[in-house]
């Protein structure tokens, strides 16, 4: 299921955050979008952005693996 429009208002809101180097405010938008859909490749996505920037190298390990499959 894609992402209704609030959450694509939330999306869209962590990547400006992300472009101006503001990954805490980023990450806590992205936390706003329903975590049924944070799998969704768009959030997952940005979610790398915000961690591979905040050093979460653990998150991103098993966020990776998810995007493999």
């Amino acid at each position: 299921m894609p992402l209704d429009a609030e959450e694509v208002e939330h999306l869209m809101t962590a990547e400006g955050y992300v472009e101006l180097g503001m990954f805490i405010e980023a990450k806590d938008e992205l936390e706003k979008i329903e975590p049924s859909q944070r799998h969704l490749a768009e959030v997952s996505e940005i979610s790398l952005q915000i961690y591979q920037a905040l050093n979460g190298l653990e998150f991103m390990d098993a966020l990776t693996r998810r995007m493999v499959k």
